[in-house]
């Protein structure tokens, strides 16, 4: 038997077509009606259940989803926002000093790396203070790249008025950058400060172990007695 037919013969439409064939057949055959009238009304019970009958649902496919091994996209990569910045400093640092610029340019760049590294590094203290974080982004990821990549790209780099320039915007950048590195460093004292208050506070009042001794060495000498 072909594997189409016999999957109708065994589907769900034929079998009810069938079913209800079946039944018409047997009402048929008590009523006074004549045998092709039987016939006619079986084989129309059998189309109706076989038009009729839905066909079976099929399985719906489940949506691709960023994870399944068909995505091309990797899935993306965490980046804390002090590593990035920090990549982006070296690589504006690297840019400049492959440029060769003289050593004037090249102090004020390391003073002012220094310095934002050193905030960097403190980054979760200035969580409380998003104005700061906005600062030292805004010179790593966008006037410092300027400056540099507008006095690299000038022919006349090299020249004297052209470094005079280019020093004078870095201390700028630098000056903003030491504000948010003093900042950092005045809440670090205060923080010392109040730490140091509330422990005298805590144990300054305490007796210490000379005096009770020479407390107790004074009540021996009242009662007669000598250490």
């Amino acid at each position: 038997m072909d594997t189409s037919n016999q999957n109708f013969f065994f589907s769900r439409k034929n079998l009810v077509g069938m079913g209800l064939s079946a039944v018409t057949l047997v009402g048929a055959a008590l009523a006074p009606i004549t045998t092709p009238m039987v016939l006619l009304a079986g084989a129309a019970a059998w189309g109706a259940g076989v038009l009729l009958t839905p066909p079976p649902k099929q399985p719906q496919q489940k949506a691709l989803g960023p994870g399944s091994s068909a995505s091309a996209k990797p899935p993306r990569r965490y980046v804390p926002a002090p590593v990035l910045l920090e990549e982006k400093l070296t690589a504006v640092a690297k840019n400049l000093r492959r440029a060769a610029p003289p050593q004037p340019v090249l102090d004020r760049m390391y003073e002012l790396d220094t310095t934002l590294r050193f905030v960097l590094s403190e980054w979760d203290h200035i969580d409380s203070t998003p104005e700061h974080q906005q600062t030292v982004w805004n010179i790593i990821d966008i006037y410092l790249p300027e400056v540099v990549n507008t006095y690299i790209d000038a022919p006349q780099y090299q020249s004297a008025e052209a470094v005079a320039v280019v020093t004078d915007s870095l201390q700028t950048l630098t000056g903003a950058a030491r504000r948010v590195k003093d900042g950092i460093l005045d809440d670090n004292l205060r923080a010392m400060d109040s730490q140091a208050r509330m422990l005298r506070e805590t144990f300054g009042n305490l007796p210490g172990l000379d005096t009770g001794y020479q407390q107790g060495a004074t009540d021996g000498t009242e009662n007669g007695r000598h250490p």
